[in-house]
């Protein structure tokens, strides 16, 4: 959370706010999601409005979600239909965020925001 409101404060957004009440579902999403294969695969579980993850990066949770986070923000570079994790992290209607991480056996690293007003 605090690293997405590093971001937000680079374009004088409010910081969000942590959704603890969500967390433990958000790493189960994670763990779901790790075991499809497949992003988003649980995406709602949680009554997340919206979603970004990281999926099988490799590190330690708490190194790799610095340039993950950083790529999704960069992608503000990018043409409109590609920037939907940014638009995600900078968007004023959500107020709360959970973050959530698994790591899997062979230590890739899943690991999602969920988003919500």
């Amino acid at each position: 959370m605090s690293e997405i409101n590093k971001w937000r404060a680079t374009e004088n957004l409010p910081p969000l706010q942590r959704w603890n009440a969500a967390e433990t579902c958000t790493d189960g999403e994670c763990k779901t999601d790790s075991e499809t294969g497949k992003s988003h695969s649980a995406f709602g579980r949680c009554t997340e409005q919206a979603q970004n993850e990281c999926p099988g990066w490799s590190g330690k949770p708490e190194q790799m979600i610095v340039g993950c986070l950083k790529m999704m923000w960069d992608e503000k570079f990018k043409p409109a239909a590609e920037q939907g994790h940014y638009i995600n992290m900078k968007n004023t209607r959500y107020t709360k965020v959970a973050c959530g991480f698994y790591v899997t056996p062979a230590g890739k690293v899943w690991a999602i925001q969920n988003f919500r007003p």
